[in-house]
């Protein structure tokens, strides 16, 4: 999710796959269900309008800013909510904003709902597939995280082992205002 902040600076944040939004999980069923449950007023033979997490997360949102008037709609138009990470944004620099951790924010004893839970009772299907792909995805930043690392350590090993054949010319670099 990318947001921006009061002052126009960008800030990107992924939905993890176990988002928490603060209401406790029976009063939040009781505000989806019914607007999942609009399909099937006018189509029995349907059970529920497939409630993504997206969309879930986006009426939280909506319910949470004055979406009527002009400053709410431009806030709106500004939110973009993926699911995952999408392709511009995987190779940006991921920040955590510490002042939304779960662990900061919420009261330990508050309750709060899952959305993957929540949109998977009102029909969501893919909640596997979402699982899977986070797997791999952590598995594959684990193993870029220990090439990194280990790439770090043997290019400080190599200055360690040049710096003896390089100090004449590290002192001339030096001397002219260089590190």
């Amino acid at each position: 999710m990318i947001h921006k902040t009061k002052h126009g600076q960008q800030a990107l944040e992924r939905l993890k796959v176990f988002d928490d939004i603060p209401p406790p999980y029976d009063k939040q069923k009781c505000i989806v269900v019914p607007s999942a449950l609009h399909a099937l007023r006018l189509n029995p033979r349907r059970k529920y309008s497939d409630l993504n997490r997206l969309e879930i997360f986006y009426k939280a949102v909506r319910g949470m800013i004055p979406h009527k008037t002009k400053r709410g709609q431009e806030a709106l138009e500004r939110l973009k909510v993926f699911e995952g990470i999408p392709p511009p944004y995987d190779k940006q620099k991921r920040i955590v904003v510490p002042s939304a951790l779960h662990a900061l924010r919420l009261n330990p004893r508050r309750k709060y709902s899952d959305l993957n839970r929540l949109s998977h009772e009102v029909g969501w299907k893919y909640q596997k597939v979402i699982g899977t792909l986070e797997r791999r995805r952590k598995i594959k930043s684990k193993l870029f995280y220990v090439r990194k690392r280990n790439e770090l350590k043997l290019r400080s090993q190599a200055k360690g082992a040049v710096a003896a054949k390089i100090a004449p010319h590290q002192k001339v670099i030096e001397s002219y205002g260089f590190r």
